[in-house]
């Protein structure tokens, strides 16, 4: 629209949202031409037509400042396009190639102190007249644990050396590898077996971790 674009839209679960004064805006200027249509424009939180929800409240990561925002008539200067007409696309996959590593990251340590938790709860009680660690059924577990979060650490410590090394094509193949595996490791093994996850859940302290 002559010399800016006209934002309308709501985008949930932003990071930082509450605090940022300036947000980076995936917008899709030119539907007809799909991807090629998307552009990455840079939004003042001043600007008339922005409003931020409340903070969520998460079960976990609630260090993280997340919110709602909306768009409603937002004019953007077409200066503050990043890039060419429709380098959004491209610009959005290069920076979730990094982003998906980082995730992947923050699930394993997750992870890690899931299970330090774990087994250091399992050493604590005791069942039968010994720790409850020296029983087989449960170092089983705690064994699966420690062999999932390994496998997970040198995927994500790999993929990011591939993309320190190769830069977007490596990294982003491997990124979206390791951000899968990482995520899924302190609950793989509850797949097979619904017990497995009440035990990942409940080994620490016995008790929920959320709120109804």
């Amino acid at each position: 629209m002559g010399d800016h674009y006209l934002l309308n839209g709501t985008k949930n679960w932003i990071t930082n949202g509450g605090t940022s004064k300036l947000h980076l805006v995936m917008a899709q200027t030119n539907p007809e031409l799909g991807s090629r249509g998307i552009n990455c424009l840079i939004v003042e939180t001043s600007s008339e037509g922005v409003a931020i929800g409340a903070k969520e409240d998460k079960l976990g990561i609630r260090s993280s400042d997340t919110h709602t925002i909306m768009y409603t008539d937002v004019k953007v200067p077409k200066e503050n396009r990043i890039g060419e007409d429709g380098f959004g696309f491209k610009f959005a996959m290069k920076t979730l190639s990094g982003g998906r590593i980082g995730i992947a990251s923050q699930a394993l340590g997750i992870a890690g102190g899931s299970y330090e938790l774990a087994l250091a709860y399992s050493k604590e009680r005791s069942a039968f007249g010994k720790p409850i660690h020296q029983h087989q059924a449960i170092a089983f577990k705690l064994a699966d644990m420690a062999m999932e979060i390994e496998a997970a650490k040198l995927m994500v410590y790999r993929a990011s050396w591939l993309k320190d090394q190769h830069g977007r094509c490596c990294g982003q193949r491997h990124g979206q590898i390791v951000r899968l595996r990482s995520g899924h490791a302190p609950y793989r093994r509850s797949r097979s077996n619904p017990r497995r996850l009440w035990f990942c859940e409940r080994i620490p302290r016995g008790a929920p971790h959320a709120r109804c």
